[in-house]
C-alpha cells in the first residue's frame, strides 16, 4: 500500500505509518498537532509528528514524490 496525499489523514491517525531511522530500525509515527493547510495552494500540507520518547518531525509537500510519500523514509506499518 502506498501513502498518498488522499489516504495519509486515515493511515496516520490509524497509526500505520512507520518512519525510518538513521541506525535502520522503523518507528511507528504519531500525529502530534492538527494539519495545516493553505488556501491559496491545497497541495500544500504540514503535518507535525512525534515518535519515539523524545524525537520529533514534520511531513510537507515536499516528502511526496509523484503524489507518493517517499518511501525511502515512510511506510506502512505490517504490510
Amino acid at each position: 500500500m502506498k501513502i498518498t496525499r488522499e489516504n495519509i489523514e486515515q493511515l496516520l491517525d490509524a497509526g500505520r505509518i512507520e518512519v525510518a531511522m538513521r541506525n535502520g530500525n522503523w518507528w511507528k509515527i504519531r500525529r502530534n498537532g492538527q494539519t495545516k493547510r493553505w488556501k491559496k495552494d491545497p497541495n500544500r500540507l504540514y503535518i507535525p509528528f512525534k515518535m519515539g520518547f523524545k524525537g520529533y518531525g514534520n511531513i510537507t509537500d515536499d516528502d511526496f514524490i509523484d503524489g507518493v510519500l517517499a518511501p525511502k523514509f515512510f511506510r506502512v506499518a505490517g504490510g
